[in-house]
């Protein structure tokens, strides 16, 4: 796909504010495609910057709901096809699971102009979903340049705002919330412990993932793509969610092994 790079960030007065987080869940999404099809990593972040700068419009609303009828959610996640992420440099190494899907969501908030019916959460975590899909931008190219430090620190310092925005709502147990928790902390672990050789920066980190992994594996089980009950997390699989909880449950000590080249 080739990016469309006039868009206009800034809408005329008579937009909604739930038109914007529409424009900035598009943008999202865009970004979130191209990531996931090859698409360079620069036309991919100034993409996702354009869909964070709407959503600094969305949050001037005057009367911001504090908390939504319903919690948010992610609305689909975009895989990494086989033909791109395959290869000897592609960041693929046994000894740590990655998760690589890039996430979008989809609000829906009618559109009539000056109405905010839009939530301080919502805003919050779709804001978090974006700055998750910038740190996978960086971590991905990061990991296929060779480990490249730059790139990879570029991501941890997202991945920690990402969790640093996460840690302000307060939601369900098991949510999306959780969940988007989890596949960040794992990220920020994989760099940290095969990229850098970082054991006791990623203790830590490890130590979260055991605490999140069995609410999660609870609230999901028998849950499937179908699934209707909003307990269930719908943007990654009871399976994904095991290899997590088997990186936080094997890996007990330094690496042994010279990051992969």
């Amino acid at each position: 796909m080739t990016f469309n790079n006039n868009n206009n960030c800034y809408a005329a007065p008579t937009t909604s504010y739930a038109q914007l987080l529409q424009q900035a869940a598009f943008l999202n999404s865009a970004g979130a495609t191209g990531l996931m099809t090859g698409e360079s990593s620069d036309a991919c972040l100034h993409v996702f910057n354009e869909a964070l700068a709407l959503m600094e419009q969305v949050s001037m609303c005057p009367d911001l709901q504090k908390v939504g009828s319903e919690p948010p959610r992610v609305s689909n996640t975009i895989e990494c096809p086989s033909s791109f992420c395959s290869g000897s440099n592609d960041g693929s190494d046994d000894r740590f699971f990655v998760c690589r899907q890039a996430l979008t969501f989809a609000p829906d908030y009618g559109t009539t102009p000056g109405v905010c019916n839009i939530s301080e959460v919502d805003l919050s975590f779709y804001s978090a979903v974006i700055i998750f899909n910038m740190a996978l931008t960086y971590h991905q190219t990061g990991l296929q340049q060779g480990d490249s430090p730059l790139l990879l620190q570029n991501a941890l310092q997202l991945y920690d705002h990402c969790r640093q925005i996460l840690n302000t709502i307060l939601s369900p147990p098991g949510d999306d919330t959780d969940m988007l928790k989890l596949v960040t902390l794992n990220n920020q672990a994989q760099i940290h412990y095969v990229c850098m050789q970082s054991f006791s920066t990623v203790a830590p980190l490890l130590e979260e993932i055991r605490k999140l992994c069995p609410v999660l594996l609870l609230n999901n089980s028998g849950c499937t793509a179908q699934s209707q009950s909003p307990q269930c997390n719908k943007f990654y699989s009871v399976k994904t969610m095991k290899e997590i909880s088997m990186n936080a449950l094997l890996v007990t000590g330094p690496p042994t092994a010279a990051p992969v080249a």
